[in-house]
């Protein structure tokens, strides 16, 4: 009797016993539940992050293109202005004709050099604010390779938490955890794959801003073969003037219009050459100023000639047969 009372005690005890491991076992697979939950809360919470950052670039990108939209709206601007501006040099021309037909030969001669060089300095002036435009541009640019390399580092950084990731997913060897590192993997693709897209936007950017060079280059050259076209047709009228010389004094304002011709010719060459040296572009700009000073100084020059042929008649009738 004291065997089988011994007997059942221990089978009551095998049986507690059996029960507690049931207990740590249920235990054991909440643990492992609660643990998936709290991974599935870091994928969440990293996707999040990857959108906000999305959302980022796409309004970098729409103020990039607002950017591009304003700066051809400047441009489109700047042609309409030189249009203006080329209209009104025609008529400054024409009125320099017909004041150069009551001017003495060696006045007109000077009026027309001091004219020229105020039109070359006024297009030196405005190539300087194209090149200060150019400078603001490459600001731009930096500000851009800046942004560049701030995803760089924020790549090392997700490179690092994937290695952290990686080591603690190592700790736990189980079974779900190894799916979750195929999974991790994928994503790890698919964030390399949107980094190609990015380096490819940025080659595309590179290749338009190009495109664009190549544009202003081409009408540059439209304009000089233009400017080339408008010489020839002078020089072709300067020869239909040398053919009238037996007509006297016309010869001579013919002879003197020729010589104007070469000398702006030769001008028209040495500011090619100063266009050159970038440099001195600040210092020409003030050059500019005292040329324009120097004109309205020749206006008021041809007053005082006007004035003085209204009291003496007689010195400008011997002034002109001299010349």
């Amino acid at each position: 009797m004291m065997k089988t009372k011994a007997q059942g005690e221990d089978m009551m005890k095998t049986q507690a016993h059996g029960e507690d491991m049931m207990k740590t076992q249920a235990h054991g697979e909440d643990m492992m539940k609660t643990q998936t939950h709290g991974e599935d809360m870091m994928k969440t919470q990293a996707h999040g992050e990857d959108m906000m950052k999305t959302q980022a670039h796409g309004e970098d990108m729409m103020k990039t293109q607002a950017h591009g939209e304003d700066m051809m709206k400047t441009q489109a601007h700047g042609e309409d202005m030189m249009k203006t501006q080329a209209h009104g040099e025609d008529i400054v021309k024409t009125q320099a004709h017909g004041e150069d037909m009551m001017k003495t030969q060696a006045h007109g001669e000077d009026m027309m050099k001091t004219k020229a060089q105020g039109e070359d300095m006024m297009k030196t002036q405005a190539h300087g604010e194209d090149m200060m435009k150019t400078q603001a541009h490459g600001e731009d640019m930096m500000k851009t390779q800046a942004h560049g390399e701030d995803m760089m580092k924020t790549k090392a950084q997700g490179e690092d938490m994937m290695k952290t990731q990686a080591h603690g997913e190592d700790m736990m060897k189980t079974k779900a955890q190894g799916e979750d590192m195929m999974k991790t993997q994928a994503h790890g693709e698919d964030m390399m794959k949107t980094q190609t897209h990015g380096e490819d936007m940025m080659k595309t950017k590179a290749q338009g801003e190009d495109m664009m060079k190549t544009k202003a280059q081409g009408e540059d050259m439209m304009k000089t073969q233009a400017h080339g076209e408008d010489m020839m047709k002078t020089q072709a009228h300067g020869e239909d003037m040398m053919k009238t010389q037996t007509h006297g004094e016309d010869m001579m304002k013919t002879q003197a219009h020729g010589e104007d011709m070469m000398k702006t010719k030769a001008q028209g060459e040495d500011m090619m050459k100063t266009q050159a040296h970038g440099e001195d572009m600040m210092k020409t700009k003030a050059q500019g100023e005292d040329m324009m000073k120097t004109q309205a100084h020749g206006e008021d020059m041809v007053k005082t000639q006007a004035h003085s042929e209204a009291n003496n008649p007689e010195a400008s009738k011997e002034m002109l047969e001299t010349l």
